[in-house]
């Protein structure tokens, strides 16, 4: 059996959400899950996605080096550039499965991550258990074991597990008012408000379609480029290059062909989504003829445009 490396990684100081930290969720376990997503801002993600990174290559390479003509197929990893709520985050899900049953019958049991202050002092049991829910707002650092692991079935991963946790800031949890509306759980309406409107529709008999004709429309906008060169160069620095950016770019360099726009990227090897066959920074770029760098400008920009 290949032994995984072990790597601690030190969150910075992020958003918490869906946290289990005091008391395991046992919805779906009866062991319990401890877990914690993490969300750091994209300008603070760097060195935390290098690190992931850097270990799953590592990884792929052990397996690849003690079975060299077998085939392993990428699992869905536990981290990613993504947007919540409309703001760029780097998401890093973590979890810790809290007890289960060996092979030969017998129980065992994972401690809870250790908890800690603010002024990095332990948790008393009477502080953890104001700390039991969090809400939005939560912020933290989380100190997480990192491995991996490889199985026929779902093919390579790495195993993400929130060891220790500094909780900054607190916000109580406080859960929302259910509406009990069917309307929405049978439908795709976007809120529960969409979901009364269109009950009361339905109530009345009045025939509707939902959501079913497109409309072409156009906004102008004012885009400002990060730094413009003497020689007319304009520069864009991208750490988390989102969705609507990248549309913002294209439809600008069809609309003005006359303005020299180049990207700077923080990590142009970054993947725009998750996906197997998702296109690098740089790559997007290329394919939609924009030049870039990695990491700073290259001097050679500074001189005479192309």
């Amino acid at each position: 059996m290949i032994k995984p490396e072990v790597l601690n990684i030190t969150t910075p100081v992020c958003l918490f959400q869906f946290a289990w930290l005091v008391e395991p969720d046992t919805k779906f376990d009866a062991s319990g899950i401890w877990q914690v997503e993490c969300l750091i801002h994209p300008d603070d993600a760097t060195e935390v996605e290098e690190q992931l990174s850097g270990l799953l290559e590592r990884w792929k390479a052990q397996l690849k080096t003690a079975n060299p003509n077998k085939k392993f197929k990428l699992a869905s990893l536990p981290w990613e550039f993504t947007e919540v709520d409309g703001k760029p985050y780097f998401k890093v899900k973590t979890k810790m499965k809290g007890g289960g049953v060996r092979a030969d019958g017998s129980q065992w049991k994972q401690r809870p991550p250790v908890l800690f202050n603010s002024d990095g002092s332990p948790m008393t049991e009477e502080q953890k258990e104001k700390v039991n829910k969090c809400g939005p707002g939560t912020t933290g650092q989380v100190n997480m074991r990192c491995s991996g692991w490889e199985t026929a079935a779902f093919g390579v991963g790495i195993k993400i597990q929130p060891e220790a946790v500094i909780i900054r800031n607190h916000v109580e949890y406080s859960p929302k008012r259910k509406q009990g509306l069917k309307q929405s759980e049978q439908t795709n309406f976007k809120s529960k408000f969409e979901a009364a409107i269109a009950a009361t529709l339905q109530a009345n008999k009045v025939p509707y379609n939902y959501e079913t004709l497109d409309v072409s429309y156009q906004i102008s906008c004012i885009y400002k480029p990060d730094f413009i060169l003497d020689n007319g160069i304009c520069i864009e620095t991208k750490g988390f290059f989102s969705k609507e950016d990248r549309r913002k770019h294209v439809a600008i360099k069809t609309q003005r062909p006359d303005l020299d726009i180049r990207f700077c990227f923080q990590n142009s090897k970054a993947k725009l989504s998750r996906g197997k066959r998702s296109l690098t920074y740089g790559a997007w770029a290329t394919k939609h003829g924009f030049l870039w760098s990695h990491g700073s400008i290259p001097e050679e920009w500074y001189g005479n445009p192309k």
